[in-house]
């Protein structure tokens, strides 16, 4: 899967351009504020359906109320096409073929690398949920939707919850089993899911961080459950919990407060790890997604990679575009590293 020319009209700070794209490492090279990380998202949106930062509405360029992109890949061409004044808002056509739903067959893989996802293990536990989410989300394909209706009961339930003090004992207690039954099975799948995530991760993860590292080292991800594990389990702990939850007005056990950790050589590696060695073991992570991806997909993913040379030293910079020596990468930088000028590039210069 080869992106070949992307067409925006009215997509962020893009009235209307056109970019080509070729074959191997394609470079995004301008200042700040230009609108770099802006056209790696209207990629990706055309890809997947959905942009990584915002909702659709905010992709509209200011004062507008529609926005297409229009890409052509290797295999097929895709137009997306976003306007308040229509329902659905949002359409995707496939090789001039309208798709009622973006499902997961629909959705091309794509992995980003952004300055944040280098900050994953020492930033809050919602950027890891989040990051194991995504996974959990490709690489299922309910998994999703499954996010998305967990999303929803825990949202009835806490509603409900703030509402406590207007209702009288039995009936409070009534509507929380009922929101108790749904959030305990949903909960007990996305628990499952990503503890066989994590367990898939720790197979490879020593082998890729110690090429990362160029050194010998034990990589380990430990998943830490808020609480219980089968839907039976969920169920008790959440009527233990009734009175708590009430207390402070929002559900305070689920997968929406668990968490993991890394152990590098058995040690904590947000605490003990140096910052090179955390960006190593993110590097190593991503690199499993890619994987992953490849195999499920059967074509390796659309690499995006947002200004995270700069986050980089010359040593994992250099390690980067060896791993991710793949059909196609697309980076943006707001200067040309020399690890990039002695590779083979594809160079796109953006200026005010």
């Amino acid at each position: 899967m080869i992106l070949r020319s992307l067409e925006l009209h009215q997509f962020r700070s893009y009235a209307h351009r056109v970019f080509e794209f070729r074959e191997g490492t394609n470079v995004i090279v301008g200042p700040n504020g230009i609108g770099k990380t802006n056209l790696l998202e209207a990629i990706a949106v055309v890809a997947t359906g959905g942009s990584f930062r915002v909702g659709d509405k905010q992709l509209l360029q200011y004062n507008t109320d529609w926005f297409r992109l229009d890409a052509t890949f290797s295999d097929q061409e895709r137009s997306l096409r976003y306007s308040t004044a229509q329902l659905p808002a949002k359409k995707l056509y496939v090789d001039d073929a309208l798709k009622k739903r973006i499902t997961r067959d629909i959705r091309l893989p794509v992995v980003l690398f952004e300055p944040e996802t280098l900050r994953m293990l020492t930033g809050s536990p919602s950027r890891r949920r989040a990051y194991l989410d995504g996974l959990l989300a490709n690489w299922y394909e309910d998994g999703a939707a499954l996010l998305r209706r967990y999303e929803r009961v825990l949202t009835q339930r806490n509603n409900l919850l703030k509402q406590a003090h207007t209702m009288s004992t039995q009936s409070l207690d009534d509507q929380l089993f009922a929101w108790d039954v749904s959030l305990a099975e949903l909960a007990s799948v996305i628990e499952e899911r990503r503890r066989a995530i994590v367990e898939g991760i720790n197979e490879t993860i020593s082998r890729e961080y110690s090429h990362i590292a160029q050194k010998s080292a034990t990589a380990h991800l430990h998943y830490v459950a808020s609480h219980a594990h089968s839907e039976a389990a969920y169920l008790h702990v959440l009527k233990e919990h009734r009175r708590i939850d009430v207390m402070r007005a929002h559900t305070t056990i689920g997968p929406h407060r668990s968490d993991f950790s890394v152990q590098l050589d058995g040690q904590a590696a947000e605490t003990t790890a140096s910052r090179g060695e955390q960006r190593s073991i993110v590097l190593a992570l991503k690199y499993i997604e890619i994987s992953q991806l490849t195999r499920l997909a059967g074509t390796p993913p659309l690499v995006l990679l947002d200004d995270v040379m700069s986050e980089l030293d010359k040593t994992r910079q250099q390690q980067l575009l060896q791993r991710t020596d793949l059909p196609q990468v697309i980076l943006t930088t707001a200067f040309l590293p020399s690890s990039l000028q002695q590779k083979k590039s594809h160079i796109i210069t953006l200026n005010d």
